[in-house]
């Protein structure tokens, strides 16, 4: 109630597979350790996990490591009494549920099952039948190692249009320096991200190379088109690529968006 008709919401969530073995630890460590000082708990909890057998899956997660940085990040992880995890399905029903809809999640290319499956046109007949909270669902579902959920909501009248889309008026916030990632475009046609233990590479074609490079210093999209010699709709065509393969992995954002 307290969003404005216009505005925005970033919410984080835990999510359940990439998590796994976190809740059946729970569920043992609450039931044993209930009633005792939380130091007690941390003790108690690090002896138990000594002695886990190799079937149990905590163990064989790769992806969990926050008990192993201090007793702190033990207690959250395993100790914590209001951990509720929710998948893509379930945080789009809580968001309806509150009148809001889904707009992105921070990272929609962990997201994309089309990077998950063979690029065939059966498969991409199938994804493309999906709607976007069953593609980010399914893209859950088949990468297995999101532990959390970070994304922005809207009310949901808005929240399909919501999204910021490549414009003059905005100026670009690489997260990288410009120049060499122009250069990595150029040698290679793609960059690699690494996600926790998932890598992703992004195409970009060569042709945006040059134009990477003139990203950053504050100036706007149209100032960089200008400066390239090229009207926006040629800049568009040419950088549009670019825009969405940067912005799908949080490599490239964006300020001072006009209505």
């Amino acid at each position: 109630d307290a969003l404005a008709e216009d505005g925005g919401l970033g919410c984080m969530g835990y999510a359940p597979y990439g998590r796994t073995g976190v809740y059946p630890l729970q569920e043992a460590f609450g039931a044993l350790f209930a009633g005792d000082a939380p130091d007690a708990k941390v003790r108690m909890a690090r002896q138990a996990l000594s002695a886990l057998p190799e079937t149990n899956w905590f163990g064989r997660n790769p992806l969990l490591t926050d008990h192993e940085e201090s007793d702190a990040g033990l207690h959250d992880l395993l100790l914590h009494d209001r951990d509720r995890p929710y998948s893509v399905p379930q945080l789009a029903e809580a968001l309806d549920a509150a009148g809001l809809g889904l707009v992105s999640f921070v990272e929609p290319a962990r997201y994309d099952p089309a990077r998950l499956l063979p690029a065939s046109p059966a498969f991409a007949a199938r994804l493309k039948a999906l709607s976007p909270v069953e593609r980010w669902a399914m893209g859950e579902r088949l990468a297995g190692d999101l532990r959390v959920h970070v994304g922005y909501a809207a009310k949901s009248a808005r929240a399909g249009k919501a999204m910021a889309t490549l414009g003059p008026d905005a100026v670009p916030r690489l997260t990288v320096d410009p120049r060499a990632l122009a250069r990595r475009i150029e040698d290679e046609g793609s960059v690699r991200v690494t996600f926790k233990t998932r890598p992703i590479d992004l195409e970009i074609p060569r042709t945006a190379a040059p134009l990477i490079a003139r990203l950053g210093e504050g100036r706007t999209f149209g100032e960089v088109a200008a400066a390239a010699r090229l009207d926006w709709l040629a800049f568009a065509q040419a950088f549009g690529p670019a825009w969405r393969a940067l912005t799908s992995a949080n490599l490239l954002r964006c300020s001072r968006f006009l209505p």
